[in-house]
């Protein structure tokens, strides 16, 4: 099989499935205002997924500190989700912006690129009413909708005889071995890339011949 060069690498993520987190003020330390998390992938098929369980004891719900404790490790009852994850770091990173603490680089990491924001967007809707109580006597909680996505690789190969080659990772490409609607999202990107470069090539080149 003849050596094939990778001339670009693109990662595409697809929405699919979605899931509710909620957070509560921890019943066993509403001083400190700390909070409990809990998701809806946890829930049985009879549950609706948009209403959280108000027992607050009830074990789907996790602290912050089980999730700093566990946060690389599986419970023996109860896993750390990735929502639940998701939703703890941006807490972490959103309270150390406010006091002016060191943000680890390892909660940037985990949320990606422009790190702050998605955080806040996060918090904003998830953040649950320390104050006041409904008719039934329980603080508010907070609702986030997270989406999962699913990481899909193109590349486009450079093989050293004959023409180039675009791939991808998902079953569509992998059993028909035909241009997938991925390839062309990033064919559609390098096309505009490509025609934004050449309308700065001419301008510089109009600027310089005046």
């Amino acid at each position: 099989m003849l050596c094939q060069e990778i001339e670009l690498e693109e990662k595409i993520y697809d929405q699919c499935n979605f899931n509710y987190v909620f957070a509560a003020i921890d019943p066993k330390d509403r001083i400190d205002g700390f909070w409990i998390f809990s998701c809806s992938c946890y829930y049985n098929n009879t549950e609706i997924t948009s209403i959280p369980r108000y027992n607050l004891n009830d074990r789907i719900w996790i602290s912050e500190y089980e999730c700093r404790r566990n946060f690389n490790r599986r419970v023996h009852e109860v896993s750390l989700c990735k929502h639940i994850k998701t939703c703890y770091v941006a807490r972490l990173i959103v309270a150390q912006s406010q006091y002016n603490m060191h943000i680890p680089n390892w909660a940037k990491n985990y949320i990606g690129n422009d790190y702050y924001r998605k955080s806040m967007d996060i918090i904003r809707d998830l953040a649950p009413i320390p104050w006041g109580k409904d008719w039934k006597g329980r603080h508010g909680i907070g609702k986030v909708k997270l989406y999962d996505y699913t990481e899909y690789c193109v590349r486009l190969l450079k093989p050293i005889i004959g023409s180039k080659q675009w791939t991808c990772t998902c079953d569509m490409y992998t059993v028909w071995k035909s241009d997938c609607i991925h390839i062309y999202k990033v064919k559609l990107n390098e096309d505009r890339l490509r025609n934004r470069i050449d309308l700065c090539i001419s301008l510089a080149r109009k600027y310089i011949n005046e």
